[in-house]
């Protein structure tokens, strides 16, 4: 838990579900606000609370998965779905490049020009490889809005590997709680590509086991990492002081908050 009190309760809330091939479960659902207690969205699906965030942040729920838009970086500030062992197992689509802007953002999203010559790789937060089971979750993964600016030694080096890593957590544990971004909030001047996106230092991610509330986070600088991917495995509160986001707090019906203090080297 972050000490803040100036915290902007979001109550618009995330769906943290998963896109299969029937068209039912494609459709889009109602949300459903709550308070405290758990409700279920018109599909039966648990709705579960968006982080809480000290800078304004817009909500964007698509098929699979849910952001939150800073229009101040021109990308998201977090990301977060939940994935399973058995959408990984299902017969995988291939994978097309169809990056495009998020027509839900009302202040518009990122484009394809921001990117252009910058030397910076359109490095996804919510990876492509987590929702090739389905053709129309596969593509929602290319939204510019779930993409952030990475050096391409980073993306293509320890981000993919730790990506890799997530996956394997799902066929290990059956379900996860992914949640994942930038770190936009430094206190020190930015660097900007584009028409003001945000190049971060940082990115990080956070993987809950859903049936023991079991959880490990990471934090990894963007620049070319040599080292094991383990030693950039933080607590899940040092996520949280340097993103100014609270993750899971005490009445977000995730998971205990105890979690947050623990450094998970046995994940």
């Amino acid at each position: 838990m972050i000490n803040s009190n100036n915290h902007c309760v979001l109550i618009l809330l995330m769906l943290c579900f998963s896109c299969s091939t029937n068209d039912d479960r494609n459709k889009s659902v109602e949300i459903i606000e709550i308070e405290a207690e758990v409700k279920v969205d018109v599909n039966g699906m648990v709705l579960l609370r968006a982080p809480m965030c000290e800078h304004e942040l817009e909500i964007i729920t698509h098929h699979s998965y849910s952001l939150a838009y800073s229009e101040l970086d021109e990308q998201a500030a977090w990301v977060q779905y939940k994935l399973f062992r058995s959408n990984l197992e299902l017969p995988q689509v291939k994978r097309k490049n169809k990056f495009k802007t998020d027509q839900q953002v009302a202040t518009n999203s990122a484009t394809l020009k921001d990117y252009s010559k910058s030397g910076y790789d359109r490095g996804h937060l919510a990876p492509c490889a987590d929702f090739t089971y389905s053709e129309t979750c596969m593509l929602e993964s290319f939204y510019m809005s779930n993409m952030s600016p990475q050096v391409p030694s980073f993306n293509r080096g320890k981000w993919k590997s730790l990506e890799s890593k997530v996956r394997l957590y799902a066929t290990k544990y059956d379900s996860l709680l992914v949640i994942t971004g930038p770190v936009l909030f430094p206190e020190e001047p930015k660097i900007f590509i584009g028409d003001g996106v945000t190049v971060p230092e940082y990115y990080y991610k956070i993987i809950v086991e859903l049936s023991t509330n079991k959880a490990v986070a990471y934090l990894m600088p963007n620049e070319k990492i040599k080292d094991d991917i383990s030693n950039y495995i933080v607590s899940i509160n040092t996520v949280e002081e340097i993103t100014h986001i609270d993750f899971l707090y005490d009445d977000s019906i995730c998971v205990p908050c105890d979690i947050e203090e623990e450094i998970n080297m046995t994940f």
